[in-house]
């Protein structure tokens, strides 16, 4: 019976980390990809100011 309850716990912090894991990848993905934007934006605007 306490074993089953151990099991449990365990298996909702498995849960609960998988989640935020799968939080902070998609959170990256997004912010990389802003990142590259600003740069391309940045690189773009420079390239006006030159003209």
């Amino acid at each position: 019976m306490a074993g089953e309850k151990i099991m449990v716990v365990v298996l909702l912090l498995l849960v609960i980390f998988l989640g935020i894991a799968v939080f902070l990848v998609y959170l990256e993905r997004r912010l990389s990809a802003s990142e590259k934007k600003l740069k391309h934006l940045e690189k773009k605007q420079n390239e006006q100011k030159k003209k």
